[in-house]
């Protein structure tokens, strides 16, 4: 009996699976092929379809009638198969298995689109014109030998091919698909989208224009027999249909091509309309691809330009200029672009973890005092380090001094001091720490003053934990403020030994100076036979100290004596001194001299590197201005200058040289292999090719084509070298997106990063109407030779041909046709010309919208700030308003909320304070506030560090004459600093 049920089971269980197919995941890599594949047949259907419908004389052979089956068999596999495809709901990993809601799902949404677009609606109804076309050529794709009642039929039934266009509906959907599997960028595939779009449209439009102004009867009028183009082929027709409609909807409007009856006015009309509306969302959409367009790049520009602007408006010493810039420069560079804390909350915790390791694996996760915390505490700290850089000679803090942060060196020289009470004169070396290490941790354990100082003796890459940050960590982990703390007390019990070490030599070398200095030394030695130092957290000697750590330290007279007085370190110490006495020498020499300027790496913001640059710059603007002239004005092996040729070509391989030994960034990557790795890897190639000595080549390649009379090939081959002078305008385009500021150029740049914004629009622009004009002539130039047609040069009068002339007349038709007005008097008068300006026109549109675009952006930056500060009062008036204030109190209202507005004049104030380490704060807060603090007698006794919290949580407030501060009997609630002004105080 059992055996009879399993039986049946199995049975029903094969009946149902045999016959029924599993459901397919929508994420396997089989499903991602088959919609890449109905993608390029949806395409192909957008270029096709409409050209079947617009050019009824088109009667399609046995191949392309199989490609057309082919793809209404796929569309209806698609559609079955789309029945069979489960789905996923929101964030959720399982996908959805119930057939009936499969179906439910598929049939509300995309069915209707796909079967209409599968319908073989042509088999049905065009079954004399299949008659027809197979009469005729049996594999050729386009016979026109079909009969004029054969047309009419195709015209009119063609009509019902519109259904097919339904398949465009689900091209987006399939495009987005394909984008978020292969992991596509975002703003490209937007881009790209954004001139299909364009084209489809236009193509479409043009089928349809051709498809009202086509007749076959000699009556009437059209506009292409208006044109003179009956007799011409299908493809001829097609590129004037296109260009019309290009010209129509991007308002050029040109005027030789127009309707000439009542159908043709109405679809003109309808045309127009289409593309004034599509224009503004052209530029819509173009203006947000350009605002995420090299987004890092504007972004990091942007926020350093705004610091520039904050130090202009402050008029900050030079020094702390200085300082505050090197600090951000290096501060946007190691930080995201974008808000990395707020998109890191909206992750899950493990992918959170996930994103944080693999940023600082190789940096803040590898410190070793970090092991004794838990991994999800340092992640979590991970969020909240900012990172720092300090240069030789910078104090990061200073001993006794209120620290509100934490250090954590990533690569660098720090230097522990600390000094004894009974002699501030004398300094002591508790520690050196050259990578992955944390100090400071006092400050935010205990939020006492440092116990020592903390100095950079090279240039040092950290970063830094606020204690407000830190203390939110902690009342989340206990655990880890136990852990620290025992780190600490480690520490300090290290610190302590060292410290007593170091001052009892320097106690007995004080002593050894009015008593016998041997015998006092000789017991000095067996009490402290090595003076050791912490060198990364491990006590060692002196000589075990790495040399070049040695001398990065300062070995003063004093502390040379009491660190290096037994034979070992005194040995070590002149053999150092010997080494830089020799290197100095060595270094007189004029061969070491350039050897030296050699092998030491350009630092990239170098004020000689910066002059280099503007110069390569300029030549960048010659060349872009002298190749397309050269190769469309000039002749064969003709350039405007050969002597500049020579320059230029000398100029970069000189070029390659210095960027060569050009360091990454003035802090790290100095390295050989890392300047020549970054180098090579990016664009030494297309340097390489600017470099070469083209136009000897081609001279000596045309010299011997000549002389040998060589066929085609070698002068195809001459015209190849000449294309290699076209690297040379990609390089001047590559100059054009500069925006970092890891070079002084680039710094200058994003120093005005408005102006440069405005000045490479403004060369982008004149290169493309450049680039217009000189493609137009040579085109027209070209098919002149080739075909001995007319062309658009022929309407010059003999006296006003020159080439300065004629470059004036097509750069005249480049202006006009970006600036979208289309005068009319500049017209194709040959195939190739017409082809050219249908190009022109929509990269002449694409320019203006561009242009539109990115002036509203800069304008809008512009006058951010005053408008920030109308609306701010234009809202209070509001507000004043509809609380009915009496306009005494209104009026007092608005000249107190002015004045607050202007103390608080500048937005990015809190953000570039909040940014900065706690010194370089200190500095600026006392500096910006200096006249406030000077007139504040409670602050004389305080220290620094105390003086810029305080300014940094002080309010300004401002009191009309009269008004009253707070009155006897109200709860106190604020302490009031007099800064101007006289105040009474009342007694009743």
């Amino acid at each position: 009996m059992r055996l009879h049920i399993w039986l049946a089971q199995s049975f029903g269980w094969y009946s149902r699976y045999m016959w029924v197919p599993p459901l397919l995941d929508p994420r396997s890599n089989g499903k991602l092929t088959w919609d890449l594949l109905i993608m390029f047949i949806v395409l192909y259907s957008a270029v096709m379809v409409p050209m079947q419908i617009g050019f009824p004389e088109i009667q399609l052979g046995v191949a392309a009638q199989s490609i057309s089956l082919a793809s209404d068999i796929l569309f209806l596999l698609d559609v079955v198969q789309n029945f069979f495809v489960g789905f996923y709901t929101g964030d959720d990993d399982n996908m959805v298995r119930d057939r009936k809601l499969v179906a439910k799902r598929y049939l509300t949404s995309w069915f209707l689109p796909d079967v209409l677009a599968m319908l073989p609606v042509d088999y049905f109804l065009v079954q004399e014109s299949a008659a027809d076309s197979n009469s005729g050529s049996g594999g050729s794709i386009i016979s026109n030998n079909a009969s004029v009642m054969s047309l009419r039929l195709t015209r009119l039934t063609r009509l019902l091919r519109v259904t097919k266009l339904a398949r465009l509906i689900k091209l987006r959907h399939l495009a987005m698909k394909v984008e978020d599997a292969l992991d596509l960028d975002a703003v490209l595939s937007r881009l790209t989208r954004l001139i299909g779009q364009v084209l489809l449209v236009t193509h479409v439009l043009s089928c349809f224009w051709h498809l009202i102004g086509f007749t076959t009867e000699d009556e009437g009028r059209t506009w292409i027999i208006d044109a003179g183009l009956k007799d011409e082929g299908v493809a001829v027709r097609y590129l004037y249909s296109f260009y019309w409609v290009v010209a129509t909807i991007c308002g050029v409007g040109y005027g030789d091509i127009h309707a000439t009856n009542t159908g043709e006015r109405l679809f003109s009309m309808i045309t127009a309309i289409v593309g004034a509306s599509g224009f503004g969302i052209i530029i819509g959409n173009l203006t947000k691809i350009l605002e995420n367009w090299h987004r890092e790049a504007t972004t990091r520009a942007r926020k350093l330009s705004m610091v520039q602007a904050f130090v202009r408006k402050k008029r900050l010493p030079r020094a702390l200029k200085v300082r505050l810039m090197r600090y951000f420069r290096h501060y946007i560079a190691k930080t995201s672009a974008f808000d990395e804390r707020e998109l890191l909350c909206e992750f899950s915790l493990s992918l959170r973890g996930e994103i944080l390791h693999e940023t600082y694996k190789h940096t803040f996760f590898l410190i070793p005092a970090f092991k004794r915390l838990s991994a999800q505490f340092v992640l979590d700290m991970a969020m909240f380090i900012k990172p720092l850089i300090v240069v030789k000679g910078d104090v990061l803090a200073r001993e006794g001094g209120m620290g509100t942060e934490m250090f954590i060196l990533n690569t660098g020289i720090i230097e522990i001091r600390r000094t004894p009470q009974e002699s501030p004169d004398w300094i002591v070396v508790l520690e050196v720490l050259t990578e992955s290490a944390v100090f400071g941790e006092a400050a935010l354990l205990h939020y006492a003053p440092h116990a020592n100082s903390y100095t950079a003796k090279a240039t040092s890459d950290l970063f830094t934990l606020p204690k407000e940050d830190f203390d939110r960590l902690i009342e989340e982990f206990p655990d880890a403020e136990h852990a620290l703390l025992s780190y600490h007390e480690e520490r300090c019990n290290l610190y302590d030994c060292v410290f007593e070490q170091t001052l009892a030599r320097y106690r007995v070398f004080m002593i050894s100076r009015n008593s016998d200095p041997v015998s006092v030394l000789v017991g000095l030695e067996n009490l402290y036979p090595t003076l050791t130092v912490l060198l990364d957290g491990v006590l060692k000697s002196y000589r075990s100290v790495p040399l070049p750590v040695l001398q990065a330290l300062d070995l003063d007279l004093s502390m040379g004596v009491s660190v290096f007085n037994s034979s070992t370190e005194k040995n070590n110490m002149i053999a150092l001194l010997s080494q830089q006495s020799q290197a100095t020498t060595l270094f007189r020499s004029l061969w070491q001299r350039v050897k030296w300027s050699i092998l030491t790496p350009i630092n990239p913001l170098h004020g000689g590197k910066f002059a280099w640059d503007v110069f390569t710059s300029a030549l960048l603007v010659y060349c872009a201005v002298a190749i397309p002239y050269e190769a469309a004005f000039l002749e064969e092996n003709v350039t405007l200058s050969p002597e500049m040729d020579v320059v230029v070509e000398t100029v970069f391989a000189v070029d390659i040289l210095v960027n060569l030994r050009t360091a990454v960034t003035p802090v790290e990557g100095s390295g050989r292999r890392t300047m020549w790795r970054e180098y090579l890897w990016g664009w030494f190639f297309m340097d390489l090719l600017s470099a070469l000595p083209i136009s000897s080549l081609v001279a000596l390649t045309m010299e011997s084509v000549q002389d040998s009379y060589s066929s085609s090939g070698s002068w195809l081959l001459v015209h190849s070298l000449r294309l290699l002078k076209l690297s040379r305008v990609f390089k001047f385009l590559h100059s054009l997106q500069r925006e970092d500021s890891s070079t002084a150029l680039g710094v200058a740049i994003s120093t005005h990063h408005t102006s440069a914004r405005v000045v490479r629009l403004v060369f982008r622009v004149s290169f493309i109407a450049h680039s217009l004009a000189c493609g137009f002539f040579l085109v027209a130039r070209i098919s002149r030779e080739a075909q001995g047609d007319l062309y658009v040069a022929d309407t010059f009068p003999a006296g006003h041909n020159s080439h300065g002339d004629m470059y004036v007349y097509f750069l005249y038709w480049a202006v006009t046709t970006m600036t979208t007005v289309g005068y009319g008097d500049t017209q194709p008068k040959n195939v190739a010309e017409v082809a050219y300006i249908s190009c022109g026109v929509l990269v002449g549109a694409a320019t203006f919208s561009y242009v539109v675009g990115t002036l509203s952006i800069i304008v809008e930056e512009l006058n951010e700030a005053s408008e920030t500060f109308r609306a701010r009062m234009d809202h209070l008036k509001a507000y004043l308003h509809e609380r009915a204030i009496p306009l005494p109190l209104a009026s007092r209202l608005r000249r107190y909320y002015e004045y607050y507005l202007l103390q608080r004049d500048d937005e990015n104030e809190e953000t570039i304070l909040a940014a900065l380490s706690d010194d370089l704060r200190s500095q600026l807060v006392l500096h910006l506030n200096r006249d406030v603090v000077s007139k504040i007698s409670f602050f004389a006794t305080q220290d620094d560090t105390c003086v810029s919290y305080l300014m940094g949580i002080l309010d300004p407030e401002f009191c009309t004459p009269g008004e009253y501060v707070f009155k006897e009997g109200q709860v106190g609630r604020h302490m009031y600093f007099l800064v101007k002004g006289v105040a009474e105080v009342l007694f009743k």
